[in-house]
């Protein structure tokens, strides 16, 4: 069998791609046999590694917030390299400055929520928003979307589905960073960003859940594993939402949500009795307002303002 240049290229371009598509088939026939697991035989993983299944200790990041050279170095731990390196990936798979600072500001939210349940969420306020937010998640996604224009590769826009030029948005207008193309654009907006923040949560909770190390090169695994199986994922979800043409999805998304979904479920399964405290009166106001203003938001873009500047034309 002979194959040109560029066939031959597409040819183990599709067997790669078939190759990922296995590994997220088989990550899920894993998970599907851990959640019909006890919580103790799901934390016996000494099958895997020696060093497993014994309980962690709890780590705080947040006893001392004094803004000082000695406490800035002791927060600096694998963590830093591991948000830099996420964020760098996060970058080469979104390929879009703005949805990609959406989910960091997310995610660092989400992380004060849930704080009164994962030790390690509890970090100094310098820690949440010039480490985590401005240096390692920066870092990360300016040179992820350099190195997608290093290479020439194709840039997402998922906040409008026709896009600005050079992908700039206006800081001077706060409406201007919110998404007005569509009500479908904007429901898909919100699945695709709360898919992801849910996949990052199920790192944290399936650690603390089953007592692994976050040193550990299982939780390296896994991320490599979602930064491969989330590739053509995201890509399959971004030609259906931005381009009319595509009217169905692909096998990745289907098993990556399917991942994502059990890894939730066995998350709620092995939490019974693990989390007794309950969230702070100011994080349920929080999350009230935000889940009105995410309803209303729509409403007023979608319905109100477009029915407004219809009658405007026809009295016109």
């Amino acid at each position: 069998m002979f194959l040109s240049k560029k066939n031959s290229f597409e040819y183990f371009q599709s067997i790669f791609w078939k190759f990922v598509l296995c590994i997220s088939i088989f990550y899920e026939i894993f998970l599907i046999s851990l959640l019909f697991k006890t919580k103790t035989d799901a934390r016996n993983l000494q099958y895997i590694c020696s060093s497993l299944g014994k309980k962690l200790p709890e780590r705080s990041y947040a006893e001392n917030c004094s803004l000082n050279f000695e406490i800035v170095k002791k927060q600096l731990d694998g963590f830093v390299i591991s948000h830099t390196i996420g964020s760098y990936i996060k970058a080469l798979l979104y390929r879009d400055y703005w949805i990609c600072w959406i989910m960091t500001i997310a995610f660092e939210i989400l992380e004060y929520s849930l704080e009164h349940q994962l030790p390690n969420f509890a970090e100094c306020w310098w820690d949440h928003w010039i480490l985590d937010v401005i240096l390692c998640n920066g870092i990360g996604i300016y040179f992820g979307i350099k190195t997608i224009e290093y290479f020439q590769l194709e840039k997402y826009y998922w906040k409008d589905i026709k896009p600005k030029k050079n992908n700039v948005y206006s800081f001077n207008n706060l409406f201007d960073l919110l998404p007005k193309s569509s009500f479908r654009h904007y429901i898909g907006l919100l699945m695709i960003i709360c898919f992801t923040l849910q996949c990052e949560l199920n790192v944290f909770y399936l650690k603390y859940l089953l007592w692994i190390p976050a040193e550990h090169y299982i939780v390296t695994l896994k991320l490599l594993i979602y930064s491969l199986v989330c590739a053509p994922c995201i890509s399959e979800i971004y030609y259906y939402y931005i381009h009319p043409k595509y009217n169905k999805l692909g096998l990745h998304t289907f098993f990556t949500v399917s991942n994502i979904w059990t890894e939730t479920i066995i998350c709620f399964k092995l939490s019974k009795g693990e989390f007794t405290k309950p969230p702070p009166l100011q994080v349920k106001i929080f999350w009230i307002i935000f889940i009105l203003l995410i309803i209303i938001y729509p409403i007023i873009t979608f319905y109100i303002i477009k029915r407004f500047r219809i009658n405007r034309k026809k009295e016109e």
